[in-house]
């Protein structure tokens, strides 16, 4: 097959691969919210018809039609790489895994470049089913590294000398250094006093996020949950938070995307439309008589009453 044929025959098949990208986006989108994760940037694309061609005679594929497996291509963007286990697996639970490539592996210790890993990956069932789709991982730090180097050192080779290209590759070793910092940061912080609240704040905006689509664990939620939900827990309870909490979503999940849905654009109801109002309904299934005395003691009473009658708990306001 000629350059010309290569070309009208991706050309005529990438529709096809357009419509592979979008669905395994679509598909971890929706995983990514089940599992209440936030922070995660999902992208697509389908290989343009030149970089396609490019990337052919390049490598001299026997058959390049078969063999470039990101002819569809999805990217996920996390924020450190303590993230990247976990998402993986994530995919893992989505999709057939057809190849696991460990940039970093490539590396020997004395050289510096890009470290992403990628998942060749197919769909299970419908009309793409083992069709190949690559899902790069990235940091958000090793994607500012692959977009810089991306434009000087992949579209351009010949332009730059040895030195500037160096250069180039002595900036990932920041990035590197940046990720490596970063988690060490985000371990201390989960050792740090108060990581309760974190713990709790996390789990809650997994779930609002679930539910409703948005994001909004703030000061005010920091607040409530330091002064009067999370003393409505045992110790042993505050040990397992994340699962106690996790386990309740999951066994109220329809009552509470009832409630979600009736009051959606209702804003008269202002914990309601926080990430705490997660917490409150547990506790006023749990107790409503104690979440209603240390209630009173930070905020209106009225409040929490009309929580109450929106969860179907009456709630008997006391003076303070």
């Amino acid at each position: 097959m000629n350059t010309a044929e290569l070309r009208d025959a991706y050309v005529a098949e990438r529709p096809r691969f357009i419509r592979l990208a979008k669905a395994v986006e679509r598909s971890l989108g929706s995983a990514l919210r089940a599992a209440g994760f936030t922070q995660v940037a999902v992208t697509s694309r389908a290989k343009d018809v030149q970089s396609f061609v490019r990337k052919a005679l390049l490598k001299h594929y026997a058959d390049p039609l078969n063999d470039i497996q990101d002819k569809a291509g999805v990217r996920a963007i996390i924020p450190y790489r303590q993230y990247e286990s976990e998402f993986e697996t994530l995919v893992q639970n989505r999709f057939t895994i057809l190849d696991r490539i460990d940039k970093r592996a490539e590396l020997s210790e004395d050289q510096f470049g890009y470290m992403g890993l990628h998942l060749v990956v197919a769909q299970k069932t419908g009309s793409n089913a083992g069709l190949p789709c690559e899902v790069q991982i990235r940091t958000r730090a090793e994607d500012a590294w692959a977009s810089m180097s991306h434009a000087m050192l992949y579209k351009r080779p010949d332009i730059l000398g040895n030195a500037e290209r160096r250069q180039i590759f002595r900036l990932s070793a920041l990035a590197e250094l940046f990720d490596k910092e970063g988690d060490g940061a985000w371990t201390a912080f989960h050792e740090a006093p108060g990581y309760m609240a974190a713990v709790a704040a996390d789990v809650l905006e997994r779930g609002f996020f679930r539910f409703t689509g948005r994001l909004r664990v703030d000061a005010l939620t920091s607040e409530v949950l330091k002064t009067v939900l999370l003393p409505g827990y045992t110790i042993e309870e505050l040990s397992s938070i994340s699962t106690l909490m996790e386990q309740y979503l999951s066994e109220n999940q329809a009552k509470i995307q009832d409630v979600f849905r009736r009051y959606r654009n209702d804003d008269r109801h202002t914990f309601l439309q926080r990430p705490e109002a997660l917490m409150i309904f547990e506790q006023l299934d749990r107790d409503p008589f104690d979440l209603e005395r240390r209630w009173r003691t930070r905020y209106p009473s009225v409040d929490l009453r009309v929580m109450g009658d929106v969860w179907g708990v009456p709630v008997a306001v006391e003076s303070a």
